[in-house]
């Protein structure tokens, strides 16, 4: 070893963050040997004049752990008055705080998880310790962290969160000389802990905590939270870690730990996690070594030839993501859902009207929370928060479609600025254009119509009923097909396209019903490449197949009248009705309780679920395109999945199978009525029996 090596070198490390003895390291870094003294006096600046008068030219280097000398928000600043003072007090030693090397650490670590799970950081609310100076502030709001700090309780002492960046920025324009001045004596370890300032951050500190998925701190301000039960489900993000918090860290359910620091084996065996002691290694080492080299080029150096650097997360939970749902009132009755309309339920009808198309004007809102949705596979959580337009699909239609689309992207912004990674558009909002193309295209964040999934449930309730039921049964005991007769109306729409050619897996016969015939044909010989065995038929006019038909789905947007002649129905035959609005009502239903009457299926989400608003179905059911969305979430396929009205059968079985996976089940099947029970369907089934019995007959003798 050279003579250069032989010499120690020397460094002085002065701790504002933590209370000790003073102690001394002896290791090698690189090949050479250090001394590190380490001087932890808590925010004691006098002490601090002490030892660098007794250590500056005796140190090769004197290091300011916990002290920064400028906080940058952007295009606000302040510079902190005694730290320049203490820097300026030593003249011959080198100086070192770590802040340069701190900020390329935490860009470099932040975006490498972001670049390797994308839906880490999106979406998330997080809880900065403080923000003035954290160097993870940019790059995690980049990657769409939704902010709020405490940087008054834990600087100041003031008992208030600061929410936005305007509002930190605001506050360092009104504190900026008492911040670029403030000792911060409080934030001592050695501070008392009976003290009032002490015990009120801590307890304020601890409220928003738990109302934040992630909670950005240092090494040194840990403690000042108290116990870390708090962190139970949370992702902290740290600078480094000492091996007393990292044990005590083992004993809560914390999600994620991502320290920021590098992991350098030779340094992790004698506990240096210091940013600032990093810092002044890799400098004097520089020095040494490459002296015409730039600190920055030896850096970049180093970290292309080192192995020993890696990102740590203890994943045991994970921090619920937000997706949003728009819904609106499907007719005038559903208005009085809304806790701000129920007043007007006892007014003249012409006043109610007048109201509905004065609502036409009124913005999206805010409507409520689904919470407690939870993966049985992975444990994944997410919250749906519900947004809703005033507005009945009979006035939305008299809106011009430019208008609409306004108002479904400022929704996607409110819902973007709430956390969410992607929104659902549900009932009229995705039939309504080009069925969420343009929104899509305008939003800030994906969107999707859902479709996928409303077609996945219809399917699935229709095949679930026709069982229950009991009048198909299979062409022969190795078919999947039943001897039976399907008929889709509004086939060559988005849903019933890909209704009838998964029911052309099913059916020996099928009917493809729609106002257009060239798209009529069209579809049937899409159908017919597929499927050369079945009985296709097209037309324009339902009634004339009702006599002999097994199931019947309808997709329609229709509001102009009755699409089918409910007289003419088979008797056991299902309806399922998917369409919005609905295709058939209650008086209708009234009229056949001899023929089983559905809508389309909804849905229960995984989890316990707690609703805050009335989306218009019974507990604990939703929407089978609001349940797209939240699956989509669940798997972290944050992506526009159902677009236009032309959906993909691939997709369908895609969105069904992640339905299973994460464990969402069918809902109890409706009808026009409500819910239908076991009792419900035996009724049905017997009356269908006994008509049945000369049905035929019946039918012959209305065809002569």
């Amino acid at each position: 070893m050279t003579e250069k090596k032989r010499k120690t070198k020397i460094i002085v490390e002065i701790n504002f963050f933590e209370c000790s003895i003073p102690k001394e390291e002896i290791f090698v870094f690189s090949g050479y040997k250090f001394k590190l003294i380490r001087y932890q006096i808590g925010w004691d600046f006098e002490t601090a004049k002490q030892i660098i008068a007794n250590q500056d030219g005796y140190a090769d280097a004197i290091v300011f752990v916990g002290l920064f000398e400028r906080a940058d928000v952007f295009d606000q600043y302040f510079v902190h008055q005694p730290t320049h003072k203490l820097i300026n007090l030593v003249r011959e030693s080198e100086v070192y705080t770590g802040s340069k090397l701190r900020e390329f650490y935490s860009r470099w670590t932040i975006n490498n998880i972001a670049k390797t799970q994308p839906t880490f950081f999106f979406g998330r609310k997080a809880l900065f310790h403080t923000a003035l100076v954290s160097p993870m502030l940019a790059p995690l709001i980049e990657h769409g962290v939704k902010f709020q700090s405490a940087d008054l309780i834990s600087l100041l002492g003031i008992p208030i969160p600061v929410n936005s960046l305007t509002q930190l920025k605001n506050m360092i324009r009104t504190f900026k000389v008492a911040l670029g001045n403030l000792p911060f004596n409080f934030l001592s370890p050695s501070h008392s802990e009976s003290s009032p300032i002490r015990s009120r951050a801590q307890m304020v500190l601890k409220k928003l905590i738990a109302k934040n998925d992630i909670f950005v701190t240092f090494r040194g301000l840990l403690d000042d939270i108290g116990s870390f039960d708090v962190l139970k489900g949370k992702v902290l993000i740290i600078d480094a870690l000492s091996v007393d918090q990292k044990r005590r860290l083992k004993d809560f359910g914390v999600s994620d730990v991502v320290e920021i620091g590098p992991k350098i084996a030779e340094l992790d065996k004698v506990g240096i996690t210091s940013f600032a002691v990093f810092d002044a290694l890799f400098d004097l080492v520089r020095q040494a070594d490459e002296p015409d080299m730039t600190y920055d080029e030896y850096l970049l150096k180093y970290l292309e030839n080192s192995t020993d650097i890696q990102l740590e997360t203890k994943r045991k939970f994970l921090p619920p993501l937000r997706c949003a749902f728009i819904i609106h009132p499907l007719e005038q009755d559903n208005l009085y859902l809304s806790k701000y309309l129920r007043w007007i339920k006892s007014l003249p009808d012409f006043v109610i009207d007048g109201i509905e198309n004065q609502l036409v004007h009124a913005p999206s809102f805010h409507y409520g929370s689904i919470t407690g949705i939870k993966s049985t596979l992975t444990g994944q959580e997410v919250i749906c928060e519900v947004y809703t337009l005033l507005t009945t699909p009979k006035i939305m239609r008299k809106m011009s479609e430019e208008a609409l689309y306004k108002k479904l992207v400022k929704t996607t912004e409110q819902a973007r600025e709430r956390g969410c990674v992607m929104l659902g558009l549900g009932a009229y909002t995705k039939v309504i254009g080009d069925a969420g193309i343009t929104v899509s295209k305008r939003s800030p964040i994906p969107v999707t119509n859902g479709n996928s999934y409303s077609t996945a449930a219809t399917l699935w309730a229709a095949k679930e009923m026709s069982e229950r039921m009991g009048f198909l049964s299979p062409i022969c005991l190795d078919s999947p097909r039943v001897k039976g007769k399907a008929m889709v109306i509004g086939a060559t729409g988005g849903i019933g396209r890909v209704s009838s050619h998964l029911l052309a897996l099913v059916f020996d016969e099928l009917v493809l019903v729609g106002r257009r015939a060239d798209k009529l044909l069209e579809l049937r010989d899409e159908i017919k490449k597929d499927f050369k065995d079945i009985k296709l038929s097209v037309c324009t006019d339902p009634n004339i197949h009702l006599l002999s038909t097994d199931l019947i789905v309808t997709a329609t947007s229709n509001d102009s009248g009755k699409i089918l002649d409910i007289m003419k129905v088979k008797p056991g035959a299902v309806i399922c009705d998917c369409s919005r609005p609905l295709d058939i009502g209650p008086e209708d239903a009234k009229k056949r309780p001899d023929v089983m009457i559905i809508e389309s299926g909804e849905i229960d989400l995984p989890g316990d679920l707690k609703f805050t608003c009335d989306i218009g179905l019974p507990f604990p059911s939703v929407y089978a395109c609001l349940a797209e969305t939240v699956l989509l979430s669940l798997e972290n396929r944050i992506e526009s999945f159902s677009l236009g009205r032309r959906l993909s059968l691939k997709q369908v079985k895609e969105i069904y199978k992640l339905g299973i996976k994460h464990g969402a089940k069918l809902s109890a099947i409706r009808g026009p009525m409500g819910t239908i029970s076991n009792a419900d369907i035996k009724r049905c089934r017997n009356l269908a029996a006994k008509k049945l019995k000369t049905w035929q007959q019946d039918t012959k003798a209305k065809g002569k």
